[in-house]
């Protein structure tokens, strides 16, 4: 199998850039087919986003947690009454209201080409970083000046379970189904960092940059007719994720490519992040780690071919 992993990188030269072959490390594990929605992220992103959980408020708490003291004579007049109530106000714990109002919601929208509108209410949580996970697709973004933000995700799975997490442990999850999510295929990969990898949609034969070619540079519309790219995640924020997410109707021919820059930030270390596939509404995911050439390469490509073929093999 890593013979025919290897055999997936192909040397390529264009202008002013030459493309180099690289070493493809696919590291498998059981039940990466996900129809259970398990975050499968490398181990940096789940360093750069694992937190505890929020410390829970108790909202029936007794005497002895509440602060109160015991009075059990009975209560004769009404300032006897007057300085219990007081006592009660004063004890009420601000966390308890601060934690109902602030609990951020998530909300899900279907929208055409089996997209979903994920949109967030967190007023307490103006420009805080936010984790959006579905089947193992994990991206940042950042929550507006009203603690709000609408994105639209590609989804991955039938089932289409969404989880978001701010940066100070509070979390929603929703669940929505997508009707014709059958009807298209996908293929995502994603990563750490603000620099990673290029995602290519080679349709009908096409070549780099030719009619055909689906990138960040050509991102096509969502038709019926051809595919799609969504470039996913916010770069600016601390330890950014990011993705790019190749959609292509089921009986469109295509192949896909991945690109590699060298740049001065990654060379001469691994390049890691993580394929995704989804056929027939089920998610595969698979480990992909570089070795990327010294930095006297800056400035030029590796590239990786025939990836979704692979992905799809090894998931099996």
């Amino acid at each position: 199998m890593l013979e025919q992993l290897e055999s997936t990188f192909l040397t390529r030269s264009i202008h002013r850039a030459g493309r180099f072959t690289a070493v493809l490390s696919v590291a498998l594990a059981a039940g990466h087919l996900a129809q259970a929605y398990a975050a499968r992220i490398p181990a940096k992103l789940t360093q750069a986003t694992a937190k505890e959980p929020i410390h829970i408020v108790n909202l029936s708490a007794g005497p002895d947690e509440s602060g109160l003291t015991a009075d059990l004579r009975p209560l004769k007049t009404g300032q006897d009454v007057q300085v219990v109530a007081d006592r009660l106000s004063q004890s009420t714990s601000p966390l308890t209201a601060e934690t109902a109002v602030c609990a951020p919601v998530l909300h899900l929208m279907p929208r055409p080409g089996a997209m979903m509108e994920v949109s967030i209410a967190a007023p307490c949580d103006a420009g805080t970083r936010v984790v959006l996970s579905h089947a193992g697709l994990s991206v940042t973004e950042r929550l507006n000046a009203e603690g709000s933000l609408a994105v639209r995700l590609p989804v991955m799975d039938e089932t289409a379970r969404f989880d978001m997490r701010l940066d100070n442990g509070r979390t929603a999850s929703a669940t929505q189904a997508i009707p014709d999510l059958a009807g298209v295929r996908r293929f995502a990969v994603q990563w750490a960092g603000a620099t990673g990898f290029v995602l290519h949609g080679m349709e009908n034969g096409a070549d780099f940059g030719q009619q055909g070619d689906v990138s960040p540079n050509q991102p096509g519309i969502i038709t019926n007719q051809g595919g799609w790219l969504s470039v996913l995640g916010d770069a600016s924020v601390h330890d950014p994720l990011l993705a790019q997410v190749y959609t292509f109707p089921a009986e469109t021919m295509a192949d896909v490519v991945v690109e590699a820059p060298v740049t001065s930030s990654n060379c001469g270390h691994k390049l890691l992040g993580k394929t995704l596939t989804s056929t027939d509404g089920m998610a595969a995911m698979i480990d992909l780690t570089l070795e990327m050439p010294n930095c006297t390469a800056v400035g030029e490509f590796l590239v990786l071919k025939n990836l979704a073929q692979t992905t799809k093999l090894a998931a099996k």
